[in-house]
């Protein structure tokens, strides 16, 4: 039997299960790492294939590894043909519970830092200015850690709009304390 698999955004393949099955013992291909092979209606996780991932001395060792960046690209050359790939599978961490593919976790974050920014324009500028910042670097770095930038643009709003609620408290404390001086 012919196996195709997916590893960093590249098919590989056709191999046989004896290939797949040493890849898989020396780390080189990991749980979210896609297989396909023919009788199989579309590309799966490793981990997710019980071919692959039986606790059986005959069979394959178990399965660790971190999600894929991205879907392996249809074949250019091989019989049969793996069907072609249009969307990311639902990632899983190590114990192969499912995680949010989307990024839109991050887009609450946004949205507190864009809020908590334009409150600050209004009244206590320092603090939520603070906090604004806070929570548009956490959205910001959540967004790259996922690759999905869903409520980059509220972010960054949030980011420039506290930067200037600092700026703005910092200088009239600064002006307040240097007219009371005199």
């Amino acid at each position: 039997m012919e196996w195709y698999y997916g590893k960093n955004g590249q098919q590989h393949g056709p191999v046989s299960m004896d290939v797949i099955r040493q890849l898989i013992a020396g780390g080189q291909l990991l749980g979210q790492d896609l297989a396909w092979r023919e009788g199989m209606s579309q590309w799966q996780p490793v981990h997710s294939i019980a071919e692959l991932t039986s606790h059986d001395p005959t069979q394959a060792p178990p399965i660790q590894g971190a999600p894929p960046t991205t879907p392996v690209p249809p074949p250019t050359t091989a019989t049969p043909v793996p069907p072609a790939y249009s969307a990311q599978p639902t990632p899983f961490n190590v114990q192969g519970t499912p995680t949010n593919p989307t990024g839109s976790c991050q887009s609450g974050m946004a949205s507190a830092s864009l809020v908590l920014a334009i409150f600050g324009l209004f009244c206590g500028r320092l603090i939520f200015g603070i906090l604004a910042i806070v929570f548009a670097s956490i959205a910001h770095g959540g967004m790259r850690r996922c690759g999905n930038f869903e409520g980059k643009g509220m972010a960054t709003a949030g980011l420039i709009i506290g930067i200037v609620d600092v700026v703005f408290a910092v200088s009239f404390f600064h002006h307040h304390h240097m007219f009371y001086r005199w």
